[in-house]
């Protein structure tokens, strides 16, 4: 939930809360992971020479084993299922060893049903306001806590009744713990019609020291966060709510990362502290040394300097000017990369859309830069099938299959093709595109029944969104497929990919795989007349985009809107050559467009 102190003088016999240079970055503990949530506070991962890790990113850390009960007395969470004292002795020890503060976390959890335990908050906060607030200060001095994260939530239609009561009870709650040199913070709603929202944050924001916003599917990576900042009359004190899984509203964890980078002045709030995704527990893009390092950099926006730039490059250098050790603040420093022979720039690593190889800093933290460089030539390693080497064969739950290299193919024997295309998979990863530039994929494939398999180029983690992704008939007969498509997105470590699942028993027989630049030299000439014409429609359309107006001119067949996880937002049909997108109600960003069998890219700004 919060935290950028305010200098706050109290009255004499009162202690003084310290100054915190650095931007909130919280995460919570729910009572119900430990364990889980311990292993990814220790974790560490390896980004550009040194490791990074929670414990470089946060300046939080809740702790959400107290609520109240249904008379509004303090108590801890599930009861004897809580969690014991040595875990929150263990939890506030790693905190302080790291320079982090943790926080009581008071929630409300419903009694049954999805609706919170509203009625038990209020019992706390208005009915027992005074005795509610000593409770809380005998338990953070108890248990050596830096303060109290009030997470009391209502989902009811009355809401707003309460704001007053609320209010009351937060500054009662401020007063005791700012006269033991504690922090308090809170969790908001961001829409209007649950509590707390944002219209109570104009009275909340002197009171706290900072607060989290909740509400992360709906909100876009750009315009929304933008709309929630605008609410607030100190950004500083907010930390942008964000779910522990790896992608939300069409965009990965980096991106949305790079949006309150860019920002600058603005927090960031973790659900929760287990990195993992909280329905299946599946790892996420959070385990990242580069994620952490961005919120490394968001913790220390409020350093003073000196600042240094570290470059790690692969395939090429970056030049600064001026070309210095250290760089004070608000100093600007010039960026440029620079590729080796038979390489090219193809965009910055974590800064999506930025394709330009000269960029301005102004420094206010260390910053790490990682050009990608792309190859010029053929992207595919060990495409004529010398061996199996640089290929992965995946058999998903459910599906039985083997596979091995023979005369310069790839011979893969499925015995259960299984429910679903992707549960049985061969793929190449580590292919860089950049973004905007045309791709051809091809390739020779036949197999020794009729099945249809997926052919395409995607992403290698979060959600595996694709850039293209075609449907691709085999038979008997060996013959050559083409597909052309532009790069969505500039991506390092991106893959080719066979997705072979959901089929009866056959054998696959794929070779001469290529993915390089440009339109390629097309399929097979005796392939079908349809897929003749639809090699001949490419680049046949034009793209254009006016506001959130998207137009298409010289369309032959229907259109269609893919966000980067490859989900389907929109069609449209053609007149008179013609198709037009309302991009309106969608999220800025970019957009793949499919049309008359070639996809390309388009940016809703």
């Amino acid at each position: 939930m919060k935290v950028r102190n305010l200098l706050l003088a109290l009255a004499a016999s009162a202690a003084l809360v310290a100054p915190a240079l650095a931007l909130p970055v919280v995460a919570w503990v729910p009572p119900y992971f430990i364990s889980t949530c311990k292993n990814s506070l220790q974790a560490s991962w390896s980004y550009n020479g040194r490791s990074y890790g929670m414990k470089d990113g946060l300046t939080y850390l809740n702790l959400q084993f107290w609520s109240p009960s249904n008379s509004g007395v303090l108590g801890r969470a599930y009861g004897s299922n809580s969690p014991s004292n040595n875990d929150i002795d263990w939890f506030v020890k790693w905190g302080h060893d790291n320079g982090i503060k943790v926080l009581l976390c008071i929630y409300n959890p419903p009694s049954s049903g999805d609706k919170w335990n509203w009625a038990a908050a209020k019992a706390a906060f208005k009915n027992r306001r005074t005795s509610f607030v000593k409770e809380i200060m005998a338990e953070v001095r108890a248990r050596n806590l830096d303060g109290a994260d009030i997470d009391f939530e209502c989902n009811e239609s009355n809401c707003n009744s309460d704001k007053n009561d609320y209010l009351v009870f937060m500054k009662e709650l401020r007063d005791s713990l700012h006269a033991a040199g504690k922090t308090l913070t809170y969790a908001s709603f961001t829409t209007q019609y649950n509590g707390p929202n944002w219209d109570w944050w104009h009275d909340l924001s002197p009171v706290v020291e900072a607060f989290a916003t909740m509400g992360y599917d709906w909100s876009g990576w750009n315009k929304d966060y933008q709309t929630q900042v605008e609410h607030t009359p100190d950004p500083s004190k907010m930390m942008i709510g964000m779910p522990s899984y790896s992608s939300w509203q069409g965009y990965g964890v980096k991106r949305h990362l790079q949006w309150v980078l860019d920002y600058g002045n603005v927090g960031v709030a973790i659900w929760d502290a287990t990195l993992r995704h909280w329905d299946t527990q599946a790892e996420t893009d959070w385990m990242s040394g580069e994620v952490w390092y961005m919120l490394s950099q968001v913790k220390n926006k409020g350093n003073d300097g000196p600042f240094k730039v570290t470059v790690s490059a692969q395939h090429g250098s970056v030049s600064l000017n001026p070309s210095k050790a250290e760089y004070a603040k608000d100093e600007r420093v010039t960026a440029t990369a620079v590729p080796d022979a038979g390489w090219f720039f193809a965009g910055w690593s974590s800064a999506a859309g930025d394709t330009l190889p000269s960029k301005t800093l102004t420094m206010a933290s260390d910053i790490a830069l990682e050009p990608v460089f792309a190859p010029e030539g053929e992207l595919v390693r060990n495409g004529n099938f010398a061996n199996a080497e640089n290929w992965n064969l995946t058999v998903h739950s459910g599906a039985s299959a083997s596979g091995s290299v023979s005369d310069g193919a790839y011979e893969l024997r499925i015995e259960n093709g299984g429910a679903d295309t992707w549960r049985v998979g061969l793929a190449q990863t580590g292919i860089v595109l950049a973004a905007g530039k045309t791709y051809t994929l091809e390739f020779r494939a036949s197999a020794s029944e009729p099945v249809t398999v997926n052919a395409g180029v995607g992403q290698s983690s979060g959600d595996y969104g694709t850039y293209v992704l075609e449907p691709t008939s085999l038979t008997s007969s060996a013959k050559k497929f083409s597909y052309t498509f532009v790069a969505s997105e500039t991506n390092a470590n991106a893959r080719v990919l066979f997705d072979c699942g959901n089929v009866s028993p056959t054998t696959i027989s794929i070779s001469d795989v290529s993915l390089k630049l440009g339109e390629g030299t097309g399929r097979d000439p005796d392939e079908e007349q349809a897929a003749v014409a639809r090699v001949a429609a490419r680049a046949s359309w034009t793209l254009s985009v006016s506001g959130a107006e998207l137009s298409l001119s010289g369309v032959r067949g229907e259109a269609e809107l893919y966000d980067l996880r490859g989900h389907r937002a929109m069609t449209a049909l053609p007149e008179g050559g013609r198709a037009t997108f309302d991009l309106s109600a969608l999220p800025r960003g970019s957009y793949v467009v499919r049309a008359d069998g070639i996809s390309r890219t388009a940016v809703r700004r």
